[in-house]
Formats: C-alpha cells, structure tokens, sequence
C-alpha cells in the first residue's frame, strides 16, 4: 500500500478542514434485503492534488494506523493487517466512505468540534489509531457493530488526530447488514457511541443536537390540505377560480419552511422529513420503488459547485456534492455516482475475490459521460441527421436552433 508523505499528509489535513461536508441516511425497507444506506461526500479533487478513487482492498491488506514522523520507534505497534476485504471511495488517505465483504458499512463525516483521545501509539494494550486511518481499520477488522462498540468499550481502540490545529476532525456513521447502526463521536476526549434511530447523521453541531433539532420542525405535516377552514374569508369574484381565501392553491404548502439551504443542520432535516413524509404518503412496494426514494433524497441534498461560496484558493474547489454513493449490505450492493456523471455504477461484493487490490478514478468524470444518446431507435431524416448531436457544428449567422452546439471562441 503506498502511504501519503509526511508533507502529503499535513496537506490533505489542512485541505480537509476547506470542504468536507457530508450527509448519510438510512432508508428501512421492511423487506428482507433491510436497510439501503444513501450518503454524499461534498470534497473533491484539489486540482492536481488529490482525486477520488473507488478502491477494493483484499483480505490481509497492510494498514498504516498512525502518522507521525516518530512512530517508526513502536516499529508493528503503527501497522496492522485485517482479514477481512472491503470496498470504499477514498481520498486524501481517507476513506470516505466504505463497505466490507460481510456488510459493515462506514461513511466518514466532519465534525470539527470533536476532541480526540491521548494515546501511546507504542501500547501493547490498544491500537492507536489515527482518525485518517480509523475507516480502513474499522472495515478490515470487524465484521458488525456489536463487535466494533465491543472493541471500544474495553478500550482496545484509542483514536487521536495527529493535525495540530484540530481542523480536519471527523465522526462516523456505521452500520451492518443486520440493521445495527451507530454514530461515534469523540467529545471530551472520549468516545461517544449514539443508536442511529433516526438514521440520519451530518456535521456539526454534533449528533445528539441534530437529533434535538428535529422538534423545531414539529409543524410540518404530510397532510397537502394545510389551510384552516376557520380562517377563510369570502372573496366574492374578485379572483377567478378562488371565492375565499386562505385556500390550498397548488400542492406542497404542508412542507412550507423546510430547510433548503446546505448547511448541516438544514439537510438534516430536509432528509428526516423527506424520507418520512414520502414513505408515509406513497410507501414504496419493492426494492427498485425504495432505490427510487434513496435516489430522490439524495437528489434533494446535492449541491453545485459555487452554491455556498467561492473557490477558496487556487488549489481548492468551492463546496460541492463530489459524489455519492447507495448501499445494501444484506445483498453486498454497492453503487456510486460523480458530480457532473449521474450515472450509477454498481459493484455486485459478493462476486468479488477479495484476493486482489483494484482502482478506480472516479474523480473529474464529464456529464456527457452520462448522456445516453437513443436516436438511432428513432425515425430519422438521413440527410440531416449527424451521429454525435454534441459535436461541434458549423454555426451560421442568425441561426439559433443548433441544439446544444458550442460556441467557437
């Protein structure tokens, strides 16, 4: 496995605390196959500097566990070999988000008002564990969350961030295809582990607030008639179509003042109702119905590059949704797609060998990757028909029905 430099690895923190914002959910299908676990990642590449990589680790694969240019001291202590395979996007060193070959899933979200554990990276007791690193070790050590909250009660994990300014500070959402899940904090310099009952985790502020949060929000209604009769005043025939107002004009007024802003707070709650307030309205009767529902929420939390600001630096793109991917551990379904590329791309686990590392870049792909062109399944006019419609094209003076064609500068 090829480490990330010292310098490298500085980097990737410092760049981390630009743009890492996230957002996970959990949809329970009550069907046998369970839960299917949607998430996005807003980071992405850092021109020329990182990328994302869908990557399959095999079993046994060497884990670097802490970074630190003093570690080699512990010599073992800061590596270790996990014997199970998984597959995951990583970046930076991290991995963002990830699943193993027995249906533990993790998805790695900011929280920069965590505080970590002081740790002896040379124990024989416990492993330190950087939170860089703690993904991978999560995912080819442990098989369900039982095992893994086991493993930190009796403090045989301590996790540290080596990132003296304690900007690129994470927690994680994890859960297994057994339908355990958890959120794990560290507050205080200690571990916090949350049941995810409500199966939705952002940033900060942390879990528990988020959670909270939600009561603010008690008016919503999944009901579409949310006028009041009592209030209603004759109009006469002012207003054709309407002879008293308040009235229900339209549809979607029951979800008036949802959040629509990115901010981590807000896409918490735009995806606890959503996923509630739809199911309730039209439950979805099987599994490609509850896919459909996963890719709508995640529609409803994607955002576009400039939304929440400029790019900070020469180096760094604005804030926006990178990728994002769709899980079902029960059945080792795992899908991602891009940014620009909403095309679904999707890895059958339980084919895999787990006996041979692979990647691929899943970074700077074009939205005509997604593009799927049908006119050869239509009638067509062969004098004029062009084989690719996003070629260029000559333009002529006062022509203005080119469809889609580019501007010659």
């Amino acid at each position: 496995m090829v480490y990330l430099t010292s310098l490298t690895f500085w980097l990737a923190l410092a760049l981390l605390n630009r743009s890492l914002a996230c957002s996970y959910f959990e949809v329970n299908t009550s069907l046998p196959e369970g839960k299917i676990m949607g998430h996005t990642m807003e980071f992405d590449r850092y021109y020329n500097v990182f990328d994302s990589y869908f990557k399959v680790i095999p079993r046994g694969y060497p884990h670097r566990l802490y970074n630190d240019t003093n570690d080699t001291a512990c010599g073992s202590q800061t590596s270790s070999q996990g014997s199970l395979g998984y597959v995951g996007i990583e970046f930076a060193d991290l991995f963002g988000d990830g699943m193993n070959e027995e249906g533990l899933i993790i998805a790695s979200q900011s929280l920069y008002r965590s505080q970590y554990q002081k740790c002896n990276p040379c124990s024989k007791h416990y492993k330190t564990i950087n939170i860089m690193q703690l993904p991978a070790y999560i995912l080819s050590h442990f098989k369900n969350v039982p095992d893994l909250k086991w493993a930190i009660r009796h403090h045989k994990i301590c996790v540290v961030n080596t990132d003296k300014e304690k900007t690129s500070n994470l927690h994680w959402a994890i859960a297994d295809k057994k339908g355990n899940s958890i959120v794990l904090e560290y507050i205080d310099g200690e571990p916090q582990i949350h049941e995810n009952y409500v199966g939705v985790m952002t940033n900060d502020p942390p879990y528990l607030w988020q959670v909270d949060n939600l009561n603010t929000f008690a008016w919503l209604t999944a009901d579409a008639n949310v006028t009041s009769q009592d209030l209603r005043l004759d109009t006469g025939n002012q207003l054709p179509g309407t002879d008293a107002v308040p009235k229900n004009w339209g549809h979607g007024f029951n979800m008036g003042g949802l959040p629509a802003d990115a901010s981590p707070p807000s896409r918490f709650v735009r995806m606890f109702y959503t996923r509630q307030v739809s199911q309730l309205n039209s439950k979805p009767q099987d599994m490609p119905e509850f896919m459909a529902l996963v890719q709508g929420i995640l529609n409803t939390i994607y955002i576009p590059k400039g939304f929440t600001g400029v790019d900070p630096s020469q180096q760094v793109q604005s804030d926006h949704t990178a990728w994002a991917t769709m899980r079902v551990p029960s059945t080792g379904f795992y899908a991602f797609r891009t940014y620009a590329n909403m095309q679904w791309h999707v890895i059958n686990t339980k084919l895999l060998g787990w006996n041979q590392a692979a990647t691929l870049n899943v970074s700077g792909s074009s939205i005509l990757d997604s593009f799927k062109d049908i006119t050869g399944d239509l009638p067509q006019n062969q004098k004029t028909a062009r084989t690719n419609f996003l070629a260029p094209v000559q333009r002529h003076e006062g022509d203005d029905s080119v469809f889609l064609q580019h501007e010659e500068m």
